[in-house]
């Protein structure tokens, strides 16, 4: 994987959540996985991180989704 036109560490993340996710709360998340994967040597400016708050019919859990598992 290469990031911009240099060698050297990079990475790219995905985070996703069922309703947990926003553009205040990103901030937060987006810092502690930067400091996180910096400890292993991904600089945060050779980072993407993708936020997908997704909808909890859409996550399948334990053989049903996240929204059947949390009405029973």
């Amino acid at each position: 994987m290469q990031h911009g036109t240099r060698d050297g560490p990079c990475g790219q993340a995905t985070l996703m959540s069922v309703g947990k996710l926003g553009e205040v709360e990103n901030i937060a998340h987006s810092k502690a996985i930067s400091d996180k994967l910096a400890e292993i040597g991904i600089p945060s400016d050779r980072l993407y991180i993708k936020f997908n708050d997704t909808l909890s019919y859409n996550v399948g859990v334990q053989g049903g989704t996240a929204k059947s598992k949390l009405e029973n």
